[in-house]
């Protein structure tokens, strides 16, 4: 060999690599029915004869045809076929496709890691040492993998922290706790219905896990004689039992002088109250905004007859009343509240209340460690407690506030609290 022919083969030896490029007439692309798009006679193409290069120059029309496919994944096993369309070096189109809410069905992102998974067990051969494509791949495999948890992580978020329950605490509450025990054991055990007084939010809690605890997971209900009702009675009814919840309305109405004021809801309780009534006898009383100067008592059957009898004055507002039963209670409208927001510093008690007082927090810490304060029917007696969403704040002489969410951050990196005043 001279030493022509040796340079030549050296500098063509070093060019090998271009031997596999080729340039294609344009793609073709085809889809059939079931997603999955194959060329015709695909399988068995042979490259067109005359494929020969000659030095550096290839022929343009000797290699095969580029191949497209269209796939629109919607099962987990599509990834199986797409695996074998790109080992036999077909280009793959994936369709991702939309779903009700606008985002990409969950096949789509947990089909990609477990398509680059079968894509190379599927290769001829595996590197035995770290190379590009091997890289390539996990760096794509990873990719989709994070985007799929990024995708999850949006689809299903985590649940936001809750408040638990709270056992009982004072003595009253372990009574009501065994009383609802034995009215349990005496309904179930005699087949009769039995019922509680007026509950509160709290109690009523409590007398579910009372519930509980003697193991009555049905049979029972929460009356309150309004759809919205707040204090409720317990109705324990077994199967065969037959009983009505002992509770009455009473409707009250005004006999004002044009100008003067109407009674507010502290009036009537108060003028309720005188009465020497228990508040457990009483439930909700509701003031429609659409009938002026009529309030609506609800209460145990015995206290609304002596409501009928003793009852003449709410205020410095004369009344007259009126005995009705459930059927005859109107539907009351759903009352219009009227929704706050605020950015605090911190979910803590103090900061959270002195945004819904609008006083700042050392005035806040004042009310609560004077005993002013309630959360959900509990006294608060620390400034940093954590506060969580639906939590209900009574402060004494101030009114009665609802945390109804928790939308997030500012972009200041404060909490976002959105409540509603009574």
């Amino acid at each position: 060999m001279s030493l022509l022919d040796s340079i030549k083969k050296g500098l063509f030896d070093q060019e090998d690599d271009y031997e596999d490029q080729y340039i294609d007439d344009g793609p073709q692309m085809v889809n059939n029915n079931n997603g999955i798009g194959l060329g015709a006679d695909d399988e068995n193409e042979e490259p067109v004869e005359g494929a020969k290069k000659n030095g550096k120059v290839v022929n343009i029309n000797a290699t095969t045809q580029l191949k497209v496919v269209l796939v629109k994944p919607e099962r987990f096993e599509d990834a199986s076929t797409i695996a074998d369309h790109l080992n036999n070096k077909r280009t793959v189109v994936l369709q991702s496709g939309v779903h009700q809410q606008g985002k990409c069905p969950a096949v789509w992102w947990i089909s990609c890691p477990v398509l680059h998974m079968q894509t190379m067990a599927r290769s001829s051969a595996w590197p035995t040492a770290p190379s590009s494509s091997l890289r390539t791949t996990w760096i794509s495999w990873v990719i989709c993998w994070t985007s799929w948890r990024t995708m999850a992580r949006s689809i299903d978020p985590q649940p936001k922290a809750a408040r638990g329950f709270i056992p009982a605490r004072t003595d009253e509450e372990r009574y009501l706790m065994r009383h609802i025990e034995d009215l349990a054991h005496t309904a179930f055990s005699r087949d009769i219905a039995r019922y509680s007084a007026f509950l509160s939010d709290r109690e009523q809690d409590l007398a579910r896990a009372a519930l509980g605890r003697a193991g009555v997971q049905e049979g029972f209900r929460f009356e309150g004689g309004w759809l919205n009702a707040e204090r409720r009675v317990l109705c324990i009814e077994p199967e065969y039992s037959c009983g009505e919840a002992p509770i009455c309305c009473v409707r009250l109405q005004c006999r004002a002088q044009a100008g003067a004021a109407l009674p507010a809801h502290k009036d009537y309780l108060g003028s309720l109250m005188g009465l020497e009534l228990r508040r457990e006898a009483l439930g909700d009383i509701v003031l429609p905004e659409d009938q002026l100067g009529t309030a609506y008592v609800f209460a145990l059957e015995p206290a609304a007859q002596l409501i009928c009898r003793e009852l003449f004055q709410a205020g410095h507002t004369e009344l007259t009343t009126e005995l009705l039963t459930l059927d005859e209670v109107p539907q009351f409208p759903q009352a219009e509240r009227e929704m706050h927001s605020a950015t605090v510093s911190s979910l803590r008690l103090d900061a959270v209340l002195a945004a819904m007082l609008h006083c700042s927090r050392g005035q806040a810490s004042e009310l609560i460690e004077a005993g002013r304060v309630e959360i959900n029917h509990l006294p608060a007696d620390k400034p940093h407690a954590q506060v969580y969403e639906g939590d209900v704040f009574t402060v004494r002489g101030k009114g009665r506030f609802n945390l109804t969410a928790l939308p997030g951050k500012s972009r200041k990196d404060r909490s976002i609290i959105e409540f509603f005043q009574y």
